[in-house]
């Protein structure tokens, strides 16, 4: 996927529910492109098909575009801890539903070399500039925060308190979380 031109040009973005599937949309949308849900086959050159990563009919179609068409894939993240405080406090699931559809993420996603979005780690802007560098694109970006309505978009790693199902799943993927937040993943005991 080495600097698509800016015609033509069709890409998935998949992510867990409170990751920054709006903001990453809105880097699209700001250049008129076809916002395209995972089932929906785009009309104009240049479209994004987008949808949440979870067990259900949707998810594998977003994966099927990626794989048979060779596109690029773009997935959003947020520190688990802060993706589990607005998910609970918006009533999504349990921090269980939240754990599995983070390591389907894990199974599924990353293994095919998607572009990380890390919307809230002090990496956002060189991953945004490897974004722009693979596909091609001028990219841009105020980094304002899509849909928070409780003000914790911002809040200290210390200052939350994690269930323990995302304790051990940020265990699982400490590498990972290294790359992108250092070791700032500390939680309140």
């Amino acid at each position: 996927m080495d600097g698509l031109q800016e015609s033509n040009i069709n890409i998935v973005i998949a992510s867990v529910s409170h990751t920054g599937t709006n903001f990453c949309k809105r880097l699209f949308i700001d250049k008129g492109w076809e916002d395209c849900g995972f089932n929906v086959e785009p009309t104009r050159d240049n479209a994004y098909n987008v949808g949440h990563i979870r067990n259900d009919d949707l998810f594998p179609m977003g994966l099927d575009r990626v794989v048979k068409r060779d596109l690029p894939l773009i997935c959003p993240f947020r520190h688990p801890y802060r993706v589990e405080e607005s998910w609970l406090r918006q009533g999504r699931g349990t921090s269980d539903d939240l754990a599995a559809c983070f390591r389907l993420m894990f199974e599924k996603c990353i293994p095919l070399g998607p572009y990380i979005m890390p919307v809230d780690s002090p990496m956002r802007e060189e991953c945004l500039k490897e974004l722009e560098e693979g596909l091609g694109l001028t990219l841009k970006t105020e980094w304002q925060i899509q849909n928070s309505k409780a003000g914790t978009h911002d809040m200290d790693l210390s200052e939350f308190t994690p269930s323990p199902v995302i304790i051990e799943f940020t265990k699982e993927i400490h590498q990972f979380l290294g790359k992108y937040y250092g070791n700032q993943t500390r939680a309140r005991k």
